[in-house]
């Protein structure tokens, strides 16, 4: 088994880690260029292979040298941009976290890659995979950028919030309703799915606004 012995992040701590990444790169458009950050100002090489998803069970993954990112060519479909985008998100946070674990752990091919996994300690591998899925989401749907759409869109809720008050609804009935509408109206503005959206808000405590 392969210890790296993957140090806990805060959810706060990873939000400044990603922060400094926008920041760096000088990253103030929504939605965030993902793929054009990665090829023009990381080097990094999106590279679409046919049946990676049915052959290894995986949609994409980033050598541990961090030059490429391999990609199912199913998700260069524009049906799943949103999914495509945020997974470069998530393997661009394995870099930005997790690059000196793979120091001395070297895969280039997928084989390789999947050995390593598959030899890599649960715990570890999970940590690693929760802080990427965070640091992901925070790149596509920053804090403040977030915070200000979804205030604005929360006015256009509060017909919707009336109207299950008035149905005599407690607001533990219909906040789901509020949060699945708005993170269905913000979607398209990030550029990533409903439930990244969904996970941000609650992250951010903005769910906390609707009254």
């Amino acid at each position: 088994m392969i210890a790296l012995d993957v140090e806990f992040l805060t959810d706060d701590r990873i939000k400044a880690i990603a922060e400094q990444f926008r920041s760096r790169l000088e990253i103030k458009i929504i939605p965030v260029p993902i793929d054009a950050i990665i090829e023009r100002e990381l080097g990094i090489d999106i590279i679409p292979i046919p049946g990676l998803q049915k052959a290894f069970e995986i949609e994409g993954f980033i050598t541990s040298d961090f030059s490429s990112i391999y990609m199912d060519d199913y998700m260069f479909d524009k049906k799943y941009y949103f999914r495509y985008r945020y997974t470069l998100a998530h393997e661009i946070g394995h870099m930005i976290l997790h690059k000196k674990y793979f120091k001395n752990h070297i895969f280039q091919s997928i084989d390789e890659w999947k050995t390593f996994i598959a030899e890599l300690d649960p715990r570890d591998h999970s940590k690693m995979e929760y802080q990427s899925y965070v640091f992901g989401g925070l790149l596509l749907a920053p804090p403040k950028e977030l915070a200000e759409l979804y205030s604005a869109q929360l006015i256009e809720t509060s017909s919707l919030v009336d109207q299950a008050k008035r149905s005599g609804l407690a607001r533990n009935d219909y906040l789901e309703y509020a949060i699945e509408h708005m993170a269905n109206a913000l979607s398209p503005s990030f550029e990533v799915s409903i439930d990244v959206i969904k996970k941000r808000i609650r992250a951010d405590h903005l769910d906390e606004l609707v009254p």
